[in-house]
């Protein structure tokens, strides 16, 4: 009896929308237009990559160059001590320390542009060196501003009953030697100004987010004062945010004018007419000018909002 082997089971047709699904896939690996969006995406990774990797860079620069000055800013202060300090003492205690910090302030800052400018992508645009490029016809208005705040305050503490005029109590020292006394607070003022706005702010601004950058940079220079007292500190930062923005609208000399003529005014202030404190949390201790009071910052948040209310920071 012959064998008879069993037909083999036939294999099901593939269904319809396998079969699309297949086919498809296979056409869109061998697309162009597939093909270029893989190589997009490649490149957007690797670009973001890269610029984390430059900003890290930018910030990590930044970061060294701002703890180097703090042990770098005393050497010229030094090396006079060495050798002539009565020319010092003739002029003013602080005169020579403000000079050292002022000339230490502006080789760091040129050298850390320098340095960061000649490491930058070619595709990166530069970074503007803030003493050149800013425009100097701003140190009027920012003075203006600056010099106004201190006599606002003064005068807030007296109308509201938190001090009380005392009389002028003429400061042969101060009166002698303003000039020196000025000059010394306009290149403390600078010195200042070059390091939290032109460093902090101005390098980093490109890289980061300009109201993050205003923001630190006012933190910084609220937590450096904040050795003094809480209030000082309170004061110095909010301070630093209406410099921090004037900074990013007017440039550098006007952070410098409104600095200097608001320290210089103060001083004066609480030196030749010296109040009769009846509110130490308001007026503060007065025991130096720069021993602040709550005062100080609530006028300053008072004038931030008024700048902003009549746009004036909206005029460039």
């Amino acid at each position: 009896m012959a064998c008879i082997t069993p037909l083999a089971k036939p294999r099901a047709a593939p269904s319809c929308c396998k079969t699309t699904a297949i086919t498809a896939w296979g056409l869109i690996k061998r697309s162009s237009v597939a093909q270029w969006i893989w190589n997009a995406i490649n490149i957007y990774t690797y670009h973001r990559d890269s610029q984390m990797r430059l900003d890290f860079y930018i910030y990590l620069v930044v970061a060294i160059a701002y703890i180097a000055y703090d042990h770098i800013k005393d050497l010229p202060f030094n090396y006079i001590t060495q050798t002539n300090y009565a020319v010092c003492e003739k002029m003013n205690n602080t005169f020579c320390i403000r000079i050292s910090y002022f000339v230490m302030a502006i080789l760091l800052y040129l050298t850390t542009i320098r340095f960061i400018n000649a490491v930058l992508p070619p595709h990166v645009p530069k970074i503007a060196n803030t003493i050149t490029q800013d425009a100097p016809s701003h140190l009027g208005a920012g003075s203006l501003i600056g010099g106004a705040l201190p006599v606002i305050s003064y005068a807030s503490n007296v109308l509201l009953g938190f001090s009380a005029f005392n009389g002028f109590k003429p400061d042969d020292a101060l009166i002698k030697n303003i000039a020196v006394i000025f000059t010394g607070m306009s290149m403390t003022s600078f010195t200042e100004e070059l390091i939290y706005r032109g460093l902090l702010i101005g390098i980093t601004k490109s890289f980061l987010n300009a109201n993050v950058c205003v923001f630190l940079s006012a933190l910084i220079f609220g937590y450096v004062h904040v050795k003094s007292s809480f209030k000082y500190g309170m004061a110095a930062f909010v301070f630093g945010i209406i410099l921090g923005i004037g900074y990013l609208h007017y440039g550098l000399y006007w952070c410098v004018g409104f600095h200097a003529l608001f320290n210089f005014v103060e001083t004066s202030l609480y030196t030749l007419i010296r109040p009769k404190i009846a509110n130490k949390t308001m007026v503060g201790e007065r025991k130096t000018p720069d021993d602040d009071g709550m005062m100080t910052p609530l006028v300053e948040i008072i004038a931030l909002g008024g700048l902003y209310y009549f746009n004036y920071f909206n005029r460039v």
